[in-house]
């Protein structure tokens, strides 16, 4: 919280929890605990996730292929913005085919921002 004013800021990685706002009615939904953490890096970090940012009210895409699970629509990884960011948004993208089969279970996700 305290680099907040300082700079703008991305943070990515997987974070075992619904990573972006999901839509009301989309299965799995989302869990009181992660609306409320999503919340708190809103209010008290200024952190949004890109894929809402990009894509409010659509469903999340899978970013985990939990293999025990295979029906469930994990989507666990993301990226975070500083709100002073989130107007130069031009796309969030998760990365998907099976050329990342072999290499892992969670897709990567790409942000693209417009320059300054």
């Amino acid at each position: 919280a305290e680099l907040r004013p300082a700079l703008p800021l991305m943070i990515g990685g997987d974070w075992n929890l619904t990573a972006a706002w999901c839509p009301d009615g989309v299965t799995p939904a989302m869990t009181t605990k992660e609306g409320q953490l999503l919340a708190r890096f809103e209010q008290e970090f200024g952190l949004r996730p890109a894929w809402s940012v990009a894509h409010a009210g659509v469903p999340l895409p899978r970013t985990l292929y939990f293999k025990q699970r295979a029906a469930v629509r994990y989507h666990i990884d993301g990226i975070f913005l500083s709100t002073d960011l989130c107007d130069r948004v031009l796309s969030a993208t998760v990365l998907d085919g099976t050329e990342w089969n072999g290499i892992s279970d969670h897709r990567p996700m790409v942000v693209e921002l417009r320059a300054r």
